[in-house]
């Protein structure tokens, strides 16, 4: 049976309110979509500077794929392998289809992390 955070840490829904945290669950995955844009604009300290980072780490990889001449050249594989990076296990924030360990679309998949590059 799924848990919210609030049970498996042992505190309070309105403790998690007061400090800004939502008490989902874990082990259900939230189906949220986080805009990269909104990164740009955030207030939240932790984020700070998330949104340079996140537009050069793409930019890197649409300099790869303009490079790229097809699917077995090194531009192309390292275009992949920057598209493969690890989800922290029970954010739950994601569309996994089996668990929610961590196991996101450009988690652990390699499939279908080269989907959007072809």
């Amino acid at each position: 049976m799924p848990k919210r955070i609030s049970e498996i840490f042992g505190v309070t829904e309105e403790d998690l309110k007061k400090e800004g945290v939502f008490n989902g669950f874990i082990d259900i995955d939230s189906k949220f979509y986080v805009d990269p844009h909104l990164l740009e604009t955030t207030k939240v300290l932790e984020l700070e500077n998330s949104y340079l980072s996140f537009k050069t780490h793409f930019t890197k990889i649409v300099h790869l794929l303009e490079t790229t001449k097809n699917s077995e050249d090194r531009f192309f594989r390292a275009a992949h392998k920057k598209l493969i990076f690890p989800e922290l296990p029970f954010v739950s924030l994601g569309y996994c289809t089996e668990g929610t360990s961590g196991a996101s679309t450009f988690g652990r998949n390699t499939q279908t992390a080269s989907k959007p590059l072809r």
